[in-house]
């Protein structure tokens, strides 16, 4: 029949935004977008070996209750929530153990298309920023990585879209609703507390006198389970190595800005500089104008007020200053650059949104191409030294987790006596006659910004940053020889017999 319409069945919070017959063509490219944003997510997402931080999270997801809790408390800088969710799934190997994070990225992108429909009422926009964080290579690869990363994204855009909504309509079940995605993300991450900072300044820039105390009452209640395990960790503390290099530089300000937007390895390449030139052009037509007065009144605040912050602290007291900790702020970054671009003219959008679409597609492509987000690789470590061990040789390590990780991809029957350099009190082997160490050297620089590989090092360099190149030093003439692999490297240390 001539002039009637037909209505698409879609999930509440999406009907208003795609109700109508000429949005077909936008519904296809939501529909891509979530597809495009799952398979390069999933995508040979088992292919490459745990690291360190992904080796504890499949520890505290299978250990007894009990005995994964203590871990979580004596690491000190880690919160539950994430891991105990994890023991619900299957996670018995590294494509399993990654797959909810993934799934949780590709909540993201969703959470971030109903999220800006709602604040905006622009459909076209919210696509936008679906296939921004869709092909987002921060996004991605710590999408793909099984930590609480895009647990942590998803947290702080709900809690922001929450404070935001109750700013216009503050009503009893939207408290409700905050307080509650609060007090979860409290117990996921120590980086969310980025977000009451961030919504307590707002409210004073603006002097919401009237949703002060009522929001301080819910971040009270939010804060009490957090409140509790900040008690079990003090109770439990004990020292630890420092585990971070040199405090960050003003470079590193403008690195982390690459990183979070189109993506950093290491170096400049030309298929980064369509999508770092969609964010900077985004940021600055955000500022210029301010759409809706959102961009500087909550999402710039979010994203740009905590790094400076996060800087300052890292200079002058603790450095805490590592991009994939910025996760919390991304929500911001993404929003503001979206909606600065929404006052650009549709065609100059569209090429915009070409431009992300390129930097994203090519870097995921060229990363899995070079092998370049294989942060650790322990099955050719542990190969190396299955091919050369011999009996009553030793194994060398800095830390526990080095051990577990080792263990995990040793294939031997056999097994080799450990010697903990740190986290332990176990005296040093005894040894008899030739001693061969087997020493397991993993990467002493943290790169504050890559996300997979690290850059390369030598072992043997006298600079000892940490308790494994101490004992390296103090025995670098008896090195027989050594292998370096993607983040660690095996030395082979063999002391004669004192005559």
């Amino acid at each position: 029949m001539r002039g009637a319409s037909t209505t698409i069945a879609l999930p509440r919070g999406l009907e208003a935004t795609f109700a109508k017959p000429q949005t077909l063509l936008l519904l296809a490219v939501l529909g891509g977008s979530l597809v495009l944003g799952l398979t390069v997510r999933v995508w040979e997402l088992g292919s490459t070996n745990l690291w360190a931080d992904e080796i504890l999270t499949e520890y505290r997801a299978e250990a007894p209750l009990l005995e994964s809790l203590d871990n979580i408390i004596h690491t000190i800088d880690q919160t539950p929530f994430y891991f105990l969710m994890l023991r619900v799934f299957p996670v018995n190997n590294e494509l399993l153990l990654r797959l909810p994070s993934a799934l949780l990225g590709v909540a993201g992108i969703l959470a971030v298309i109903i999220v800006v429909n709602q604040l905006w009422r622009d459909r076209y926009l919210a696509l936008w920023a679906g296939v921004w964080l869709a092909l987002n290579p921060y996004h991605i690869w710590l999408s793909r990585t099984a930590r609480a990363y895009a647990l942590i994204f998803l947290l702080s855009l709900l809690m922001s879209f929450y404070f935001l909504m109750l700013c216009r309509d503050p009503s009893r079940k939207r408290w409700l609703g905050f307080t509650i995605i609060s007090m979860v993300a409290y117990v996921t991450h120590y980086s969310l507390l980025a977000i009451p900072f961030t919504q307590l300044l707002f409210l004073v820039l603006h002097w919401r006198k009237d949703l002060i105390q009522r929001w301080s009452l819910a971040q009270v209640v939010a804060v009490l389970p957090m409140f509790l395990w900040g008690v079990l960790v003090l109770l439990n503390l004990s020292p630890r190595e420092p585990q971070w290099g040199a405090p960050p530089a003003l470079d590193d300000l403008g690195l982390t800005f690459w990183n979070l937007t189109a993506g950093y390895d290491g170096g400049l390449y030309w298929y980064t500089l369509p999508g770092l030139t969609v964010a900077i052009v985004g940021v600055f037509l955000a500022l210029y104008h301010q759409p809706n007065g959102l961009s500087l009144g909550y999402w710039g605040l979010l994203f740009f007020v905590p790094v400076i912050l996060v800087f300052g602290m890292s200079i002058a007291f603790v450095d805490v200053y590592v991009d994939r900790y910025f996760m919390a702020l991304l929500p911001g970054l993404v929003i503001m650059i979206a909606a600065g671009w929404s006052q650009a003219s549709r065609s100059a959008q569209n090429l915009a949104m070409c431009g992300v679409v390129l930097t994203g597609a090519v870097t995921f492509v060229n990363t899995l191409e070079h092998n370049t987000n294989q942060r650790e690789d322990w099955e050719s470590a542990t190969r190396f030294v299955e091919q050369h061990y011999a009996a009553q040789d030793f194994l060398v390590v800095d830390r526990k987790v080095t051990h577990t990780a080792f263990e995990r991809y040793f294939d031997s029957a056999d097994s080799l006596a450990v010697w903990q350099l740190s986290e332990t009190e176990a005296p040093a082997p005894e040894c008899e006659g030739t001693c061969r160490y087997w020493v397991i050297y993993r990467h002493p620089y943290e790169d504050i910004h890559r996300l997979g590989a690290m850059p390369e090092f030598d072992p043997l360099e006298a600079n000892p940053v940490s308790v494994t190149a101490i004992w390296l030093q103090e025995r670098r003439p008896y090195v027989e020889e050594y292998r370096v692999f993607a983040g660690l490297a095996v030395v082979l240390v063999t002391i004669p017999p004192i005559v």
